[in-house]
Order: C-alpha cells, then structure tokens, then sequence
C-alpha cells in the first residue's frame, strides 16, 4: 500500500514540467516551473520517506530524513538554477551546451536503466496494481485538481504548470527511496516505466483542452 499511496504524488515534476512549461508558456513559465520545483521537491521526498517507513513498519528518523532532503541532487540542482536565475548570471557557451546535453541524456538513461529491471512475470504479477496506480497518478489526480485549480482562479503560467506537474509520471527517484527503505521496488519500477510512457500522452490531452477553453 505505501508504494501505491507514494504513486499517487510523487510526480516526474522537475523532469517533465521544466522543459514543457517553457514551450508552453516562453521563458517566464521556465522560471514559475523552476521556482515550484524548490518547494515541492523537497515536500514529495519528505513525505515518501514518511510514507514508505510507516507502511513498512520503520522508525521515522528526522535527522535522516533532513540529510536526505540536503543531499538530494535534484534538490541541490534546483537551488543552484534558481541562484543563477536570480543573479542573473551568464554561463560559459560551452557549460550551457554540456548541461544541456546531460539534462537532455537524463531522463532516457534513468527510463532505461528502470527498463532493464522489468521482468513480464512481475508484470503479470502485479498488473492490478500497476493500473490503480497508473489511474491514480494519470486520471483520478488530474481530473479532481486541475478543475480545482480552474475553479480557485488560476489561469495562463500557474495554471500550466500546476497542469504538468499534476499529471506528470511517478519521479524515477521513488525506485532508489523505496530500495532502501525495503519496499516494493520491482512494483515502483513497473509503475514509473508505464506512467512515463502514458504522462506524455496524458499532459498533451489536458493541455490541449485547457488551450481550447483559453485557460492556458
């Protein structure tokens, strides 16, 4: 149960939302998307820990939780952008070309590192469970917040990456956190490889029809 309750929101939000937004919205929506990316990946990290361990009969230790969240290059790389955003600082051409290259390496590298770990027996094994959790992240999340968000005033940048962020695919950094804290990893892999294949198919579907109601 607490793989499938952290599948409900821990979402792929720095993978999919920084470069999405942007294309979306222009250079402003980067800068909201990286902004969000601060609070909320920190949040979701603390509350997998706190989730996983309580499922699995752990002991939550706030020290290791508050190392976890120092160390954690996701988050170490969104306060070091964010500095540079800020500062308004000018990087070398030829450091810009390669983080562009390692971030756009990224993403594919993780997925197929998570593919390799899939076997179709488990697949078989656990098929229930991988479209509840799929359905959770995908469909119920979506479809209860973003209205939500519509209905509470948000339009245009905010809206956009509230729209992301909410239907993107569970992060691929809850396979490592449920590893070690003895859960269900192999269950965790085959969730993050369906819901990534599926979040693009679903953030095109939501956005489009938030751009034909001129919410976006």
């Amino acid at each position: 149960r607490g793989v499938l309750v952290d599948a409900v929101f821990h979402s792929n939000y720095i993978i999919m939302a920084m470069p999405i937004v942007p294309s979306l919205m222009g250079p402003s929506g980067g800068a909201v998307a990286a902004a969000v990316a601060v609070v909320t990946i920190p949040t979701e990290n603390v509350l997998a820990v706190l989730v996983l361990t309580h499922y699995n009969g752990g002991k939550v230790s706030l020290k290791e939780i508050l190392l976890g969240i120092i160390k954690n290059p996701l988050v170490l790389g969104c306060l070091g952008g964010l500095a540079v955003l800020l500062l308004n600082l000018e990087l070398p051409s030829f450091l810009q070309s390669t983080c562009s290259q390692l971030s756009a390496a990224c993403t594919p590298i993780c997925l197929l590192g998570l593919g390799a770990t899939i076997r179709f027996e488990d697949v078989h094994a656990s098929l229930h469970r991988i479209l509840i959790a799929v359905a959770a992240r995908l469909v119920v999340v979506p479809a209860i917040l973003i209205p939500l968000a519509v209905v509470l005033g948000f339009r245009g940048t905010d809206l956009a990456v509230i729209t992301v962020g909410f239907s993107s695919s569970v992060a691929a950094t809850a396979f490592p956190v449920c590893q070690q804290l003895g859960g269900d990893s192999k269950l965790v892999a085959n969730i993050v490889v369906f819901t990534s294949v599926l979040a693009c198919f679903c953030i095109f579907l939501y956005t489009f029809i938030l751009k034909e109601l001129a919410l976006i």
